[in-house]
């Protein structure tokens, strides 16, 4: 009987390895495909068995939840790791982890003026991050809270200031802090107050194609624009000078002044990444084009311009600041006409590649 007992036993214990085994296995595949909910659901299912029970799975399931930015998970994992690890070092190493997340982290509700609303949330640091690891984790929290959220919801941050549409509040070490919203920051009105104005300003090259632009040369261009954010879509203005040259009739390179623009465009943003925003926008300019010429040959000191067209602007700036710097570069494509002088019309495309800095304020 003992030794029916002990193979019993050495089965069980063999099926038991292998479901780890088999749990582990398959929360690596997760991980490596970015899907950190269902690793942690495999990493779970690995520490209900004593088996699972090692040093090794707390610390991967540690992992995952940062990933999943569950600190409560993180240092639950890290108080396990330092039970059950196999060397004083170990242990001591695992204690230090948990106890730095209890350091540099506190928690933070936040509560609509009342129960079962969800809102969309902008999570902004206020204040100084000096950690690149603190400053990721701000980033992918601010980003995560973005879509419908139902509130109340309670959050993990690093200590410090923060706004929550438009809502300050501070989070401190091993406390509870609770920010309630008003009704002005709930819904479609709180988003539009607390989506920020931007200024860009764009440099690059453009150039007409078309027979009355046969004589203008690739020229420089400076684009300064104001863009809001109005709910679902991207409103701007914009105004556009560019020095103008063009080959005179000995083909010679003659500065023609300035053609200049004022305009608008609408667009809509979309988020690729956490840092990574494209907007597709279109536009419509008015303004005045110089060296342009009719069906004579003869040049225009400067001819109206009306121009109308698209425009792809891919730019990085991380989410999760209020007050930041935005790099990127966009493309656009337009239909330029107008009159010459001589009352007679033309047509021209206009191609535009230019490199924009944006601050937010």
């Amino acid at each position: 009987m003992p030794t029916l007992i002990l193979a019993l036993f050495l089965i069980q214990t063999v099926r038991a390895g292998e479901d780890v085994s088999h749990h582990l296995n398959q929360a690596a595949l997760f991980i490596r495909r970015g899907w950190f909910e269902d690793a942690a659901a495999e990493l779970a299912q690995a520490l209900e068995s004593p088996a699972g029970q090692t040093i090794e799975v707390y610390e991967l399931a540690g992992q995952v939840a940062w990933e999943r930015l569950d600190i409560e998970g993180a240092i639950a994992m890290a108080e396990g790791a330092a039970a059950v690890a196999p060397s004083p070092a170990q242990a001591q190493a695992a204690t230090r982890l948990a106890d730095s997340y209890r350091q540099q982290f506190g928690f933070l509700t936040i509560e609509a003026p009342y129960p079962g609303m969800t809102a969309s949330l902008q999570l902004e640091s206020t204040g100084l991050i000096l950690s690149a690891e603190l400053k990721d984790f701000i980033s992918r929290a601010a980003l995560h809270l973005q879509g419908r959220t139902a509130l109340p919801l309670r959050v993990g941050l690093p200590i410090g200031s923060y706004r929550v549409n438009g809502q300050e509040v501070t989070v401190a070490a091993r406390t509870e802090a609770v920010v309630t919203l008003p009704m002005s920051a709930i819904g479609s009105r709180g988003r539009t107050a607390l989506q920020l104005t931007r200024l860009e300003i764009d440099a690059g090259g453009m150039m007409l194609l078309g027979e009355a632009a046969e004589a203008l040369i690739p020229a420089p261009v400076l684009q300064v624009s104001l863009t809001q954010p109005l709910g679902p879509v991207v409103l701007g203005g914009l105004v556009q000078l560019s020095p103008i040259s063009y080959l005179d009739a000995q083909n010679r390179i003659v500065s023609g002044g300035s053609a200049w623009s004022v305009g608008g465009r609408i667009g809509r943003e979309l988020a690729l990444a956490e840092s990574v925003r494209i907007r597709p926008s279109i536009f419509a300019r008015y303004g005045a084009i110089p060296g342009l010429s009719g069906s004579s040959g003869m040049l225009t000191a400067s001819a109206s311009a009306i121009a109308a067209g698209g425009e792809l602007c891919a730019e990085y700036r991380e989410p999760g600041q209020g007050t930041l710097l935005g790099s990127g570069v966009k493309l656009s494509a337009d239909r330029t006409w107008g009159r010459l002088s001589d009352d007679e019309d033309y047509s021209a495309v206009g191609l535009s590649m230019l490199a924009t800095l944006s601050a937010v304020f």
